[in-house]
């Protein structure tokens, strides 16, 4: 099954438990308000799944890049100015915390800088000769992570460095 085939089918389903839920209330001797109350917060819940089902359908992550993370593949769409297109970057990356990498890798979406795509083309090169790469967010200007406004999306001031991985250290014979 393709996801857009079971994301029709999730919406098929919520819609018919919004009609389970429209008939027993109509039926009920509930106050009105209530009722209606109930109405809202069912229709609410399916946009609200819905914008939950785009992080797990394989969508990029709405979020922020991890702080550290083992870079894997990235996409580039340059921006085509006759279609008013910004551009993007799609990277496929892994998190690294303090206990080691994350299970799963994830997709981020950046906005396009012409340096990130010529950090990305080196990346891979480097990853095709065998050398692993890790990234790490840049942060602001005053020393913290970049802070987005009202507007803003939060891909639009996502920057990233990329260098090798480290070798692991050997304990001692």
């Amino acid at each position: 099954m393709t996801i857009g085939l079971e994301l029709v089918l999730l919406c098929m389903l919520y819609v018919s438990v919004a009609f389970m839920v429209v008939y027993l209330i109509v039926g009920s001797t509930l106050p009105y308000l209530l009722r209606a109350g109930l109405v809202v917060l069912v229709s609410v819940s399916f946009f609200a799944s819905w914008h939950l089902w785009r992080d797990v359908a394989g969508w990029p992550a709405r979020a922020k890049l991890p702080d550290q993370f083992l870079f894997h593949a990235a996409t580039v769409i340059e921006p085509d100015p006759e279609k008013s297109q910004p551009g993007s970057i799609y990277v496929w990356v892994t998190e690294i915390t303090d206990d080691g990498p994350a299970a799963m890798p994830r997709a981020y979406r950046v906005a396009y800088l012409k340096t990130t795509h010529s950090q990305l083309q080196e990346a891979e090169s480097r990853m095709r000769n065998g050398l692993p790469q890790i990234g790490k967010r840049k942060r602001g200007p005053e020393g913290t992570f970049s802070l987005n406004g009202a507007m803003k999306r939060v891909e639009d001031e996502q920057q990233f460095e990329l260098g090798n991985l480290p070798s692991p250290a050997l304990p001692e014979k």
